[in-house]
């Protein structure tokens, strides 16, 4: 790999561990719909720069639809799901959450794709169920269910159904253009939010709106493009597992900022789920997964 692929990562995974934590300091001024509203407002507009310079094409009408349930649920639905849990998860955790994708992509695969799973694939799945369970219970130090925890399980298994719902459109436009255009699609089902998000704005602290133009422009759009860039360098299976590295970026941000500390049950969730991911993907590329 040379800088055209390493930088683009080292991005990606910077900024979208860096998310999380915007997403804390967005949800202390402006609901969890407001806030994905003009996050994605913002990721749209940069996204529109960035399509007028490298020429993409527009979709075909009877793609709309398609499009439109990508944007429902990989912008509109997940983000919702993620700001809800965020109101309760600190965003260590919630990173460690919601890279649990990749489990129920698979599962999903499975169910819709009718695509085969050895049986070192279903154990890899069981191992990474497990440290999910683990955390799940282990928030705010002791073994208890967390409705903000399963607020984020439920945003990983809806960017799940995105990812396999984006395929049909992956065999006729490029990464990027299937990224803006569910992330177009996803503020436009977010619109109703401008109601009560615009006159907040007027009065909304320096440092929230900083944060949220920072998650909308970086996060939101130069992340995207960039694991676009990556995806269009190398295979899904070699890219995926450096997103592994995003919560724990994301915990030593949290540490320092919001002095988050996890529970050992946690960490220990979070090291057997990402084992178990990672397996997963693993076992794919040697053929016995």
């Amino acid at each position: 790999m040379d800088a055209k692929v390493i930088i683009p990562i080292g991005l990606t995974v910077f900024l979208w561990a860096s998310a999380f934590l915007g997403n804390k300091l967005g949800l202390t001024y402006f609901t969890p719909g407001e806030l994905a509203l003009l996050r994605y407002a913002i990721a749209s507009f940069v996204l529109l720069l960035i399509s007028i310079y490298k020429k993409i094409r527009f979709p075909e009408i009877k793609d709309l639809i398609m499009i439109f349930a990508c944007g429902f649920l990989g912008i509109s639905i997940y983000n919702l799901l993620l700001y809800y849990g965020q109101l309760t998860v600190m965003p260590g955790t919630a990173s460690l959450l919601v890279n649990t994708a990749p489990i129920f992509t698979t599962l999903l695969s499975v169910i819709l794709l009718k695509e085969k799973v050895s049986e070192w694939g279903w154990l890899s799945l069981f191992i990474s169920f497990t440290g999910v369970i683990l955390i799940v219970l282990g928030q705010k130090n002791g073994i208890q269910l967390d409705t903000g925890a399963l607020l984020i399980l439920g945003a990983a298994i809806t960017f799940s159904l995105y990812f396999i719902i984006q395929k049909p459109l992956l065999l006729k436009y490029n990464g990027l253009e299937v990224t803006t255009y569910s992330i177009w699609a996803g503020t436009i089902l977010l619109l109703p939010y401008t109601f009560t998000m615009a006159p907040k704005l007027p009065s909304a602290p320096n440092e929230i709106l900083y944060t949220v133009t920072f998650l909308g422009i970086f996060p939101g759009a130069i992340a995207y493009y960039c694991w676009s860039v990556v995806n269009q360098h190398l295979p899904a299976s070699v890219a995926a597992p450096f997103l592994y590295l995003t919560p724990v970026f994301s915990m030593i941000f949290s540490y320092f900022i919001f002095k988050e500390v996890p529970s050992i049950i946690t960490i220990t969730g979070g090291i057997i789920a990402i084992t178990g991911v990672y397996a997963t993907n693993l076992f794919k590329r040697s053929g016995i997964g």
